[in-house]
């Protein structure tokens, strides 16, 4: 089954927020893992007493034991953000602002500090401080560098906190992996609702769409997918969402015309060129479907499925040659292909050969249980043998998940 479209995909979203948390620790333990790595690099020690002694004024131990403690610190986070309770905090709206919040709160507490002390630590560059008195350029440089990162980091948490919740309700409103129809539902009419004049408006009716697409409620994703059109007639997925829906309720003709329209506004969708495909070749308009997975085929060549339904075609064609060479095609790519194998099994019954097409329907099956096309034409392939119970067992199970479709 084709999944509904629509859904945008936004860069990094499959980095994990671990990941994310990760990256943050590891910057914030960079300075204090430098200060070690130089405090041992510069031990005493190991000076070499043919070179002119060195400044170590900034190896002190009152540093060390805070380098340390912050590394110390930053361990512990590590191994706490993969407990369950630091994924639902890290995932809520509040974590980023709260985290922004606390680096300007304390970056700008380094500030007041130089400024009181006459002494501070720049954020590019930890263990080195810069006296007012003996270095005023690089002080106040320092001072205004951290001012900059303090200033920005609360900026971004303010404003973090303001759409946070919008963004977390976009988040799931769009997420259909990580979130359940229901959840997208509540998100999506949320949004929809207390933002009704925003620009992505249309965007999220058909995230909502597809919420209900995934319940089955046909008529109501049908009607977001509409309303997702109407405010954005350039948007080929809501029209490729109607196709499916329209699919769904048996209505072929209207399918095909929402196909086309989004063929229209994106000429190289290679999913609506394959639905509608796959309908012209349900009605027997054989030409129009070769037509449709040869474009599909070219769109996305390493995807078996246009050219081996494209190789069933040619096959009700009688265009035996053809056909063969679009199995072989897809052999080379996927050699246990369902369709390919229900393809070369209509190739067996057109020539006769009945068993041979029982055992490729058979195999066929073995990946795809519950292929009606599959079970009709084994049923008449049975019955072409005189094997009356096979056939009435394949019949049996054409009623069962008829009935399971209608209930």
């Amino acid at each position: 089954m084709a999944v509904p479209r629509g859904q945008h995909s936004y860069m990094f979203e499959d980095v994990p927020i671990t990941a994310w948390l990760l990256i943050l620790i590891a910057l914030a333990g960079y300075a204090p893992a430098r200060f070690l790595f130089d405090y041992i690099a510069h031990s005493p020690s190991r000076r070499d007493v043919t070179l002119p002694p060195e400044d170590l004024s900034w190896r002190t131990p009152a540093q060390l034991i805070r380098s340390l403690a912050i590394l110390g610190g930053l361990i512990g986070i590590s191994i706490f953000i993969f407990t369950p309770a630091a994924t639902a905090f890290a995932q809520s709206p509040s974590f980023l602002p709260i985290l922004m919040a606390a680096v300007g709160a304390w970056t700008i507490s380094t500030v007041a500090s130089g400024f009181w002390k006459g002494v501070i630590e720049p954020m590019s560059n930890f263990h080195r401080e810069y006296n007012r008195e003996l270095h005023p350029k690089r002080f106040w440089v320092s001072m205004g560098w951290n001012s900059i990162v303090g200033g920005g980091a609360l900026f971004l948490g303010f404003h973090l906190h303001r759409e946070g919740p919008m963004l977390a309700l976009t988040d799931q409103c769009y997420d259909a992996e990580a979130h359940t129809p229901r959840q997208q539902l509540s998100a999506c009419d949320r949004l929809i609702a207390e933002h009704g004049n925003d620009a992505d408006v249309a965007t999220w009716l058909a995230w909502r769409g597809s919420a209900h697409f995934r319940l089955k409620d046909y008529a109501r994703a049908k009607a977001d997918y509409a309303g997702a059109v109407h405010l954005d007639p350039s948007d080929s997925s809501s029209y490729y969402n109607l196709g499916l829906v329209d699919e769904r309720e048996d209505n072929l003709t209207g399918a095909v015309v929402n196909y086309t329209a989004a063929i229209r506004i994106e000429a190289d969708n290679a999913d609506a060129y394959l639905q509608r495909g796959l309908i012209f070749l349900d009605i027997g308009q054989l030409d129009k479907s070769i037509a449709d997975f040869t474009r599909a085929h070219q769109l996305k060549p390493t995807n078996p499925i246009p050219i081996a339904n494209r190789g069933i075609s040619y096959a009700w064609m009688r265009d035996q040659s053809r056909a063969k060479n679009d199995f072989a095609a897809v052999k080379a790519i996927d050699p246990t292909n369902s369709i390919m194998l229900r393809g070369e099994a209509l190739l067996h019954f057109n020539a006769g050969n009945m068993q041979g097409a029982v055992d490729k329907l058979t195999a066929s099956l073995k990946s795809e249980p519950g292929n009606r096309w599959a079970l009709r034409l084994r049923a008449d392939a049975y019955s072409q043998l005189g094997n009356d119970d096979a056939a009435f067992e394949d019949k049996d199970e054409l009623w069962r998940l008829g009935k399971l479709e209608t209930d």
